[in-house]
């Protein structure tokens, strides 16, 4: 064993590292135990080592401790969500790339799968990219639970296979996928709480003033869930994302009628949407 190396964060320093005894290591396996990490097991069997005293105090910071579960448990979540999403996806009436439903779009703008080295295809140039984003997450979660394509009937929007190529291409000279789901996420809820007198949103009308590509409807909802937890509601109509706010008893009907009987009229449009929301709130 290299007397240098920290037992936390196995790096090697001289300078900083310094021994620590039986009683220190027993901290440590409480704080690995708090954390479900399993570094415990190493920890119990030894009976002195080698640590940095800001990755000791760090490792054993109740405060870091929280963070750290409320981290795993998040990502667990997530990991759910999509799990869930890819289980459930119907391959026939959305395209498997953004998750978009497809409606009565016409048929020229919808391509059906003719070969699996499509889903190969995908898999292995996600693969290739540096970054996993959401995005990323969310096709690879679908195409590895089907893996015939063809035999499910699976459907794509065209503009949606090009930018999936073309976009990557793209980001690595500019802004990376990451980024520009965080800024639309951003963009998205500042419009949402600073138009909060409202209760429903359609996302095809808010990305109208956003610069940039938009993450798929599944990241989005996760996010908008994430950051207004029960206040908020999202439900995909028409090729388009209808996120009801701070109403959680709205139905899927609600939202199909605002979308379906929109009037013509801007001014007459916002008066009506007022009173239904004053509706919803008696």
């Amino acid at each position: 064993m290299n007397e240098s190396v920290c037992i936390i964060c196995n790096k090697s320093d001289d300078k900083q590292v310094y021994e620590i005894k039986k009683s220190a290591l027993n901290r440590l396996v409480e704080s690995s135990k708090k954390r479900i990490d399993n570094k415990y097991k190493k920890f119990d069997t030894l009976t002195s080592a080698f640590i940095h005293r800001t990755c000791q105090s760090q490792y054993n910071d109740e405060t870091a401790i929280a963070t750290f579960c409320r981290s795993r448990r998040k990502k667990s979540q997530e990991g759910k969500e999509i799990n869930k999403d890819a289980l459930t996806f119907n391959f026939q009436s959305h395209c498997f790339l953004c998750g978009g439903f497809f409606g009565n779009i016409s048929k020229d703008k919808i391509s059906s799968v003719q070969s699996n080295d499509t889903r190969d295809n995908i898999l292995q140039h996600i693969q290739k990219q540096n970054t996993f984003n959401d995005f990323d997450k969310n096709i690879s979660a679908r195409l590895k639970n089907v893996p015939d394509l063809v035999a499910v009937k699976a459907h794509y929007h065209p503009v949606c296979m090009a930018n999936f190529y073309n976009n990557r291409t793209e980001r690595k000279r500019g802004r990376s996928a990451c980024e520009n789901t965080k800024s639309f996420i951003n963009y998205l809820i500042n419009y949402i709480v600073d138009n909060e007198t409202e209760c429903q949103f359609s996302v095809n009308e808010i990305k109208e003033g956003f610069s940039g590509d938009l993450p798929d409807y599944t990241t989005i909802k996760n996010k908008l869930k994430e950051h207004f937890q029960n206040d908020i509601d999202c439900h995909l109509i028409k090729r388009d994302m209808i996120i009801l706010y701070k109403n959680s008893t709205a139905s899927k009907k609600l939202c199909k009628d605002w979308y379906e009987k929109r009037l013509k009229s801007k001014e007459d449009e916002r008066t009506r949407i007022v009173q239904m929301a004053e509706k919803n709130q008696n």
